[in-house]
């Protein structure tokens, strides 16, 4: 691992290699500086919240930033997974019919593909929506 003052950052660990710099680099440093000195505020105050709070942040950094700073595949995977979830959680609350729970999912999965693979396939779906919404009232199959 080699550390200059460009914020680099190198790593070759046998098989592994990873070359990271510019601003990604910039936002790991910043993230870990704030965690750092939020944790040792967090620490001295011994406030059983605060401690559950910051851990939490201490958490999501790895789990959405590393899929953000490897790249938009797997960024995309990571916005598939949380919608998915996301679908499933509202559908619970919302007792949705299963044809809108699986249209939904369809959609969770279908929209980051399609900004990672084809972003410009996404350019209508703005109008397509404002479209079912104005069309739906007036068509007694659409519900």
């Amino acid at each position: 691992m080699i550390f200059d003052r460009t914020g680099r950052i190198d790593l070759d660990w046998g098989p592994i290699s990873l070359h990271l710099a510019g601003r990604a680099v910039f936002f790991l440093w910043v993230t870990l500086a704030l965690l750092a000195i939020s944790g040792f505020a967090v620490l001295v105050s011994r406030k059983r919240e605060l401690v559950t709070r910051w851990t939490t942040w201490a958490l999501i950094v790895p789990v959405v930033g590393l899929p953000i700073w490897s790249g938009r595949g797997a960024t995309a995977a990571l916005a598939a997974v949380l919608a998915v979830l996301a679908v499933l959680e509202y559908a619970r609350l919302a007792r949705l019919a299963r044809i809108d729970v699986a249209l939904l999912l369809v959609l969770a999965i279908a929209y980051p593909l399609l900004a990672w693979l084809a972003p410009d396939l996404l350019e209508p779906a703005p109008l397509a929506a404002q479209t079912h919404t104005i069309l739906a009232p007036s068509c007694p199959a659409c519900g």
